[in-house]
């Protein structure tokens, strides 16, 4: 499905995490939920947004990393450590 010029950040925002497989109901964590916060604040003043919509729309269903240019590929990464390590102790546990 193509994007908008007028899509939402936040869109954008879920759009990429579920490209790189972080469960997005993780913002309910209190201790991660300003990542989340900083995360969208970060999207809305991204001067990247048509390259982001590009990549979006261009892309596989799902990605390993976010792309260069993205103001919040380190929050993302950092995002999906947590959860492989949330994960890995569930199972373990």
């Amino acid at each position: 499905m193509a994007s908008t010029a007028t899509e939402h950040p936040l869109i954008r925002v879920y759009k990429m995490m579920e490209r790189l497989g972080i469960d997005s109901s993780g913002g309910v964590v209190p201790r991660w939920s300003l990542m989340y916060a900083t995360a969208w604040r970060r999207c809305k003043s991204c001067p990247s947004r048509r390259a982001c919509r590009n990549w979006l729309d261009s892309r596989p269903g799902s990605m390993s990393f976010a792309p260069p240019f993205c103001p919040i590929g380190e929050i993302l990464s950092e995002l999906q450590l947590r959860q492989l390590k949330r994960t890995a102790s569930a199972a373990a546990g």
